[in-house]
């Protein structure tokens, strides 16, 4: 996001990042050490680029309830998923049920099991800053059309994909034991 705001000057004050970060455990060094970092990058990009009248990260430490997060959805124009290693990632899913019959684009990460299902998404690498990059600018600048046609996509996969049908698929996959 600050490469961004480095590059683009004229999105200055017409874009929020809107940054939930919730500590996955608490009382553990490590995302403890992780979530001070986040919260200094968030405030040195603030310190650097705000405006009188904006401020380029909305950060977020608490947990978001879901009715307030499916109200973010519905105002995201962009949402960026990108963890470095995921499950399905129920997150993006809910992303694409909020934008049901609208635009908007997901951006996803290429490493999460949604990324195979939700074939409307704009995959990144997170590794990689230039697909990051890349991923970001085609995000915002894409045509109200193809979000719609990529949101339509993603949003009929979310809705035709079952709880009774990943169960028939996960009990598919287990073969009966045989005595031996």
């Amino acid at each position: 996001f600050e490469r961004l705001l480095e590059r683009r000057k004229d999105l200055h004050g017409q874009v929020v990042l809107m940054l939930a970060c919730v500590a996955a455990a608490s009382g553990m060094k490590i995302y403890e050490d992780t979530q001070r970092s986040i919260e200094e990058m968030a405030g040195r990009i603030n310190g650097r680029f705000s405006q009188i009248d904006w401020v380029p990260i909305r950060f977020s430490t608490r947990r978001i309830p879901y009715d307030e997060m499916i109200a973010w959805f519905c105002q995201a124009d962009v949402c960026w998923i990108t963890p470095l290693r995921d499950g399905l990632n129920l997150v993006a899913k809910e992303y694409a049920a909020a934008r049901r019959n609208r635009g908007g684009v997901l951006v996803l990460s290429e490493f999460t099991g949604a990324s195979v299902v939700l074939d409307g998404a704009v995959l990144t690498n997170p590794y990689s800053n230039r697909r990051m990059d890349e991923a970001i600018e085609l995000a915002l600048g894409m045509d109200e059309d193809e979000q719609r046609d990529r949101m339509s996509r993603m949003t009929n996969a979310v809705e035709s994909y079952t709880v009774r049908d990943w169960a028939e698929e996960q009990m598919s996959g287990l073969s009966p034991s045989t005595p031996q």
